[in-house]
């Protein structure tokens, strides 16, 4: 997959459309599923590390939700 511009607009409008926008309650991640840059950064070289390992959809999803819960988010934060 090539490279997008992710300022173009048609390119913001389609990603729109693919994850649609929900009203859901405020989350706030307990302390334990926040992970600091170095951790996240050694997790995903983790992944990545041997041949012998594979790539699962679980594995992504693991690392993402981590990855999701250990990021700001102003609108969660207020």
């Amino acid at each position: 997959m090539a490279k997008q511009d992710y300022k173009s607009t048609s390119i913001r409008d389609r990603y729109r459309t693919l994850v649609k926008q929900m009203s859901l309650p405020k989350f706030k991640p307990e302390k334990n599923e926040v992970r600091g840059r170095a951790e996240l950064l050694d997790m995903l070289e983790e992944m990545f590390e041997s041949k012998e390992k594979h790539i699962t959809a679980e594995s992504i999803r693991a690392f993402l939700s981590i990855l999701v819960k250990s990021t700001k988010n102003s609108t969660d934060d207020r």
